[in-house]
């Protein structure tokens, strides 16, 4: 009778919205993954889907396309999450430099740019640093003006004892620039020729440590951990803990929020992903959609569970809904 009446409690304490963002938070799980109910073992779009298979914003096949759309969708709202949670706070500012990065690598799909100097690594990367610089200037006068316009009042009652640039923004500095960074790192190390490893790059007998070789159907066949090449397998393992950090970091800065258990789905499908590619199991039936589905609906279930019990003062006990 007790759980009975602390659960209607919850349920009628909590706002509309909070329920709308916590199933909002469950159905972008699904991003990362709709594609492969739509494609067969082969790559291509399954027969009963209604759509030609075709070359797409220079994607040789749909299925890819999709992949590295979702995956990216996937990420930036776990940014945007992040970013919302910092509202009001100095170094949320910092995040609108992974949020340029995303939407930069979106435009750079829809307008078919991969193959040109606008797609180039040290194009980019030179483009992160330049807004990150302004950011940092950002932060340093709007950090000053602000001190200055409170001087009386820190004064008296006591205030901010650090310099203006400290550890802390030097963290922040590298930290975003790294996040950044994340989606093309793979071409500062590997060739978009065959995959391999950069010539003149050292690569310390790391893809031939890597390297298995397989007979299918009488022919020898290498792979790099379950992947065609070392370049898909870093591309891959760097994207997957790229969106792990910003739903990581959306949970983290999401203290006091009443849907913050529900980021609880994210981080365990993040997880499952990047244990896939470290117990070399990729491309076995673990990672099949159908798998993540279940995982991603008992995570949801477990998260629901902490929702109305564990975080029930969250709903009830504060003083101010956020």
């Amino acid at each position: 009778m007790r759980i009975s009446t602390r659960l209607k409690k919850n349920i009628s304490k909590t706002r509309i919205p909070d329920y709308g963002i916590a199933i909002f938070v469950i159905l972008a799980t699904a991003l990362p993954y709709l594609h492969e109910f739509l494609i067969g073992d082969d790559g291509l779009l399954l027969p009963w889907v209604p759509f030609e298979e075709r070359r797409v914003f220079n994607y040789s096949k749909v299925g890819t396309f999709l992949f590295y759309l979702l995956i990216q969708v996937y990420a930036l709202i776990g940014l945007v999450f992040w970013k919302h949670h910092l509202v009001g706070k100095r170094h949320g500012k910092y995040l609108w430099v992974p949020i340029l990065s995303a939407i930069y690598h979106l435009i750079i799909l829809f307008c078919s740019a991969r193959g040109t100097a606008w797609n180039e690594p040290i194009v980019k990367f030179i483009g992160i640093c330049s807004v990150l610089l302004g950011v940092m200037v950002w932060d340093y006068y709007s950090e000053a003006a602000y001190r200055q316009r409170n001087k009386r009042a820190f004064t008296t009652f006591g205030g901010p004892k650090t310099k203006i640039i400290g550890p802390k923004e030097i963290t922040w500095w590298v930290g975003v620039l790294s996040l950044s960074s994340m989606l093309f790192v793979h071409d500062f190390v590997t060739s978009r020729i065959g995959g391999g490893t950069l010539e003149g790059l050292p690569d310390f007998g790391i893809v031939k440590a890597l390297t298995e070789t397989s007979t299918v159907d009488g022919e020898a066949v290498e792979r790099i951990w379950d992947f065609k090449s070392y370049r898909i397998l870093l591309y891959t393992f760097m994207v997957q803990v790229y969106v792990f950090v910003c739903w990581l970091c959306a949970h983290m800065s999401g203290k006091g929020r009443p849907y913050r258990p529900f980021f609880i789905v994210p981080l365990a499908l993040g997880i499952f992903q990047i244990l896939l590619i470290v117990v070399k199991s990729s491309g076995g039936s673990l990672n099949n959609p159908d798998v993540k589905l279940w995982i991603t609906l008992g995570c949801a279930l477990l998260a629901a569970t902490i929702f109305l019990y564990k975080y029930r003062h969250l709903v009830i006990n504060s003083p101010k809904q956020i």
